[in-house]
């Protein structure tokens, strides 16, 4: 299964970072908060190579075809830095307010825009279309902060990568954090992907594009959902 497959292969990505220099990162953010420079958990690094090389495995991107990837809201840059090491060409998005994140996107040779994501805005032409959209660890869908997005917005969104940033036949990957009464999308917003032919399972919602599958690849997804973020 793919968690298990990154936590035997995470060997490969830690070797190739310079562990004295990460070390340092370490010491200069262990007391690390949001409003002092990003979350210091972030830096247990084995760990969050792990659950981000899971999600590699689990979309397939550990073989086949180099692609195009743009990754939204990349904070530290693990996911971008995993892509890469496994020879895909790929481009983040998110706020620069976050110094930790800097360094670290620094420090993983992340490409990165500087970008708010806000409701029924475009995102910026990048001057390149992309194979794949991921974003992990939604906020927008919290029930209960003012901010959460509907069908409108998401609709919204939806659109615009797919007339603006993704290659016909690409796909958009969304993981979405666990709202506080435990679910992650209220009904409104599952029946919406499935409209747009998503597959919709637990905290995933998947869009288009060659999608793995099989018996592998089914439990997969059975397992990701509930063991790369505990």
């Amino acid at each position: 299964m793919a968690f298990v497959r990154a936590k035997l292969a995470v060997g490969r990505a830690l070797n190739a970072i310079d562990a004295k220099q990460f070390s340092e990162f370490c010491e200069r953010y262990k007391d690390a908060e949001v409003a002092e420079g990003g979350y210091s958990k972030y830096l247990d690094l084995r760990k969050w190579l792990s659950a981000k090389l899971t999600y590699v495995y689990l979309l397939g991107l550990h073989q086949g075809r180099p692609l195009r990837i743009l990754d939204l809201g990349a904070g530290p840059g693990y996911f971008p830095y995993l892509c890469a090491l496994h020879g895909h060409t790929v481009e983040a998005m998110d706020l620069d307010v976050v110094p930790m994140y800097n360094d670290l996107c620094r420090f993983f040779n992340v490409k990165r825009t500087t970008w708010r994501i806000n409701p029924f805005e475009p995102l910026p032409n990048l001057d390149a279309k992309f194979d794949l959209v991921t974003a992990f660890m939604i906020k927008f869908n919290q029930h209960d902060l003012p901010e959460q997005w509907g069908v409108k917005e998401w609709q919204f969104m939806l659109d615009d990568l797919k007339e603006n940033q993704l290659n016909p036949g690409g796909r958009i990957f969304l993981d979405f954090n666990t709202c506080s009464d435990g679910t992650w999308l209220d009904d409104s917003l599952v029946k919406f992907f499935a409209s747009r032919s998503a597959s919709v399972y637990r905290c995933h919602v998947d869009i288009g594009g060659p999608r793995p599958n099989g018996a592998m690849h089914l439990l997969d997804r059975l397992f990701a959902g509930s063991v790369m973020f505990p």
